[in-house]
Formats: C-alpha cells, structure tokens, sequence
C-alpha cells in the first residue's frame, strides 16, 4: 500500500498528539502525586504537629511526638524557621543527611557493612563524621568527603561565577589601619583591653564630644544634623511612594519602612542632590507633581538586600536607573514591581569589600562622559558596609565629585564597625584615642539603643546554629559581648544612652567630612 504525502503528514500529527497527550498525562499523574504528598506533609503537619507543640522542646521529646504522628520525612525541628526539616530521611534514620543524630553516626560507625563506612576507610578514615562544610557552614557534610565535595559545592560554584565578574576585584575596598604593634590583628588583645582605664576612656569621649559641639576647626557646617524640608515635601513624598510601594503592605513593620524610604527621598531633594523639577513644581500653592518630568539618574544603592528603597525612589524618578548591590541571592522581592513598571535596573551579587565601582555596569560610561548623575544610596548599611562603601568611591579616581550628584546613606550597627576597615582612624587618633579602645567603644555605641541591662544580651537574638544561614545575622553578631564588663562605674541606663549616643556621633562626624 502507498501512502501519499496528505496520509504520512495525517500519521505523523497523529503520533505527536499522541506523544503529546501521553507526556501530558504523565506530568499531571506525577503533579498530583507531588500535589498529594505536599498536602499530606502540611496536614500531618498542621494537624498533629502544631509548632506550638513543639517548640521549647528537647530534639529527644520532638523524636518522640513525631513517631506517633506519621511523619516521614526528616525530623529536625528548624528553630529560624519554626518547623520541622522537609528533607528526606536517610536509611534507618529519623534524620535527612544534613541533621543526622550523634547517634546516627554511632549506628552507621558500627554498622560493617555500611557503604558509607566503608568509603571513609578507603580515604583514610577510621570512623564516620559530619563536619560543617569549609566554604559554606549552613550546611554539613562527611569528613571524608570534604575534598570532593569542595570541587561541586553550590556556594564554591556561586563564588567563581561571582569572582568572575569584571567588577570584582579582591579587597579593593579593604582598609589597611594597623594596631600601634603593627600588626592587624593583636592576639592578646584581651590582655591589652585589661589594661584600660574606663573612666579615662569616658573623659576622652566627652573631650571629643565637646571638641565638636564647640565647632572647632572648621567644623561649623558640619554639625547640624537637622534637615530642613517643607512639610508639604515630605508628606508629598509618603503619598507617592506609600501609593505605589505598599499595595500588599499592611503590617506596622513593612509600613514603617515605607515612610522611612519616602522620608530618605525627601532628605535628597531638599538638600538639592535630586528632584529639583519637583521643587519647583511644589512651589506656591500647587500640590501635584509630574514625576516624568524628572531627570535621569544612575541610583548605586549599596546593601540593596529587597531593594526597597530603589523601589520607592523609582516611583518618584521613573526616568532614572537603579543598580542594586547585594551580597546574598535570595532577596529580589522589588524586581518584580520594577520590571512591571519598565524601570531599567540591573542586580549586582558581590560583596561591597571586593567590588570596584568604576567597572559597574551602568555608571562606566556615565564615568567616561562626565555625566554628573551617578547617587550613591542606602539605608541601615551595616557597620563596616558603610567604610567599604566610603572607601569605593577612591576606584572613581580623583576627579570622583564631578560624576558623583550626591552621596546619601543611612548607617547602621555601629557596633559592627572594624578597626582594619574604618576611614575615620586619623580623626581617630588625632582625638587621643588608640586603636586598642576601639573595640570597647564600639560596643558603647550600643548602648544608644539598649537601655534594658546596658547590654546587647538583653536583646532577643537568634543563636549561632540559627543564623548560619544568614549572613546579615552573622554580621549583627560582631558585637564583643567581653567588653560588658569594661565600662565605668555609676552610670544608669539613661546616662549610658547618652555615652552611646555621644560616640555614634563621632563617628559618623568623620562619614561627613570626608563627603
């Protein structure tokens, strides 16, 4: 029989609906497996294994609840995310790979015939092991494995992609202040703490303190902190962004935020760094602003984390661009909006310490043609972020303030602060201070917010186990908890807020002379 063209194209199709519908059906078969296997998970879990129930409780007392509820899969209670370990369990195990017991380990030493057993003695090991993993600690794996495993880590693999970038140069923004040794890091540093007088330390600090409300030195402009814009500019501002940002944002939390960014806009219009078109439109009794009217700019915001503040100022400057630079991965929640709103953006990944800004995407070519645009932006820039940050600007060359419009950063966590890294050591020492006391005063600065105890012990903090995930939070722990016992003698709470408050500020009088 032949078959014309019409019959073997009829048979063809035929067949491809075929593969088609069959293929489709095996997907939707397996979808709903899933789909079936995710909600009996959340059943058994929102049923019998109420994170009430559980949490407080020992990891021995978890074991026990969980074997009569029907949970299969690994049961490591998570403390940071408040519910237990999705993972599959290992072999003859309560526990995934990543969480497997002490005597998990136990079992599978003594199990002879455990593959696993019997791969570490190949390699030379005597016993099985789970160590944290030497490029990323938030997850662990077997000792004997740690040469293999270092070849095919996701975090290695990110950070060669990351080190590949033409922006990244390594510690181009680190500082190199020395301790009066000479060395970087003192080893018997705590010895040297020892050795300080803190009531003479305290006399130094109000010295300084003194030194700059006196307006010594030049210093006339620099200290009033107080911002003068209108009213009707900065309630102009909340109501544009808190219209367009905080659709979906209905906490006290995610609404603070939002008028903490209107607020920062308003701060950079009023000093005249942007939004002079808005000025002008907000003069006399006219109470509407045309924003695509504004200029362009190249918005650098450093330490973007969601980039919420981009967002907000994208709102108010949707002609400009926003270029986000952030260390973590996990955190686009404002690309979204800005991709719906056609907002050119671009999201750097890398650590402000190893980034060179004069070969970012976006600004190169605003730099070669003297485009005066480029701000620089932030809020809550982490303690050594900031010095990193102030530090990067030198990659712009010398002639850096005739492409920079403006600089304008929120800092935060004084207490993270680095002596190695600080940009405002000369002022520093020219004040009577050394580098050893450093560390204790950066700890006083926290007293600005901690009234309760004096301490940062006091605040409710995750443990280390929880914030090895995070890495902002690993920052926040840079506080040396030894150096509560290194303050003066007789200050209450409120006089030892205003100690804090007092440093803070010289700190940051440093930020502004160099700006």
């Amino acid at each position: 029989m032949e078959l014309n063209d019409n019959t073997v194209q009829a048979i063809k199709a035929e067949e491809i609906n075929t593969n088609n519908q069959s293929y489709s059906n095996s997907t939707n078969l397996n979808q709903n497996k899933n789909e079936m296997k995710r909600k009996m998970r959340m059943e058994i879990s929102s049923t019998q294994l109420n994170t009430k129930q559980l949490t407080g409780k020992s990891q021995l007392d978890i074991e026990t609840l969980i074997q009569s509820s029907g949970w299969t899969q690994c049961c490591f209670f998570v403390k940071s995310k408040n519910r237990l370990c999705n993972l599959t369990r290992s072999k003859d195990s309560l526990y995934c790979g990543v969480h497997a017991s002490t005597s998990d380990q136990v079992a599978l030493n003594n199990d002879k015939s455990s593959r696993i057993l019997r791969k570490a003695q190949e390699n030379g090991f005597e016993s099985i092991e789970r160590v944290p993993c030497p490029i990323d600690p938030s997850h662990s794996i077997y000792k004997h494995n740690i040469k293999a495993h270092v070849k095919i880590c996701c975090a290695h693999i990110r950070n060669v992609m990351i080190e590949s970038q033409v922006f990244y140069s390594k510690d181009i923004n680190s500082g190199s202040n020395l301790y009066s040794n000479g060395e970087s890091i003192v080893e018997d540093i705590e010895a040297m703490k020892a050795s300080i007088n803190p009531e003479m330390l305290l006399e130094k600090v109000r010295k300084c303190y003194n030194f700059i409300l006196n307006k010594e030195k030049g210093f006339e402009n620099i200290n009033n902190e107080s911002i003068d814009y209108s009213d009707k500019l900065n309630t102009k501002m909340e109501e544009l962004v808190h219209g367009h940002v905080s659709k979906n944002q209905s906490t006290f939390e995610k609404l603070r935020h939002v008028k903490q960014d209107a607020r920062i806009v308003a701060n950079m219009i009023s000093q005249g760094i942007v939004g002079d078109e808005i000025k002008q439109q907000l003069e006399g009794d006219n109470n509407t602003v045309d924003v695509s009217k504004t200029s362009r700019f190249t918005f650098v915001e450093l330490g973007a984390g969601k980039g919420l503040l981009g967002q907000s100022i994208s709102v108010v400057f949707p002609n400009s661009k926003i270029i986000f630079i952030e260390r973590g991965g996990n955190r686009k929640k404002a690309d979204k909006s800005l991709r719906e709103n056609s907002i050119e953006y671009s999201r750097i990944r890398t650590d402000i310490r190893h980034c060179d800004f004069s070969k970012l995407p976006g600004i190169d070519r605003d730099i070669q043609d003297k485009h005066k645009r480029i701000v620089f932006i932030a809020k809550h820039l982490c303690g050594v972020a900031t010095d990193l940050s102030l530090k990067g600007l030198d990659s712009l060359g010398d002639n850096k303030m005739d492409v920079i419009k403006g600089i304008t950063i929120a800092t935060c966590c004084h207490h993270a602060c680095v002596w190695k890294d600080y940009v405002g050591y000369k002022f520093y020492l020219s004040q009577g201070f050394v580098p050893e006391e450093f560390d204790i005063l950066k700890t006083w600065s926290a007293w600005a917010h901690t009234l309760d105890n004096c301490s940062l012990n006091s605040r409710k903090r995750k443990t280390n186990e929880e914030n090895l995930n995070d890495e902002d939070a690993l920052e926040h722990m840079e506080v040396i908890d030894n150096n509560k016992n290194i303050r003066p003698e007789g200050l209450n709470n409120e006089e030892m807020s205003i100690i804090g408050n007092y440093y803070i500020k010289i700190i940051k009088l440093y930020y502004k002379l160099i700006l």
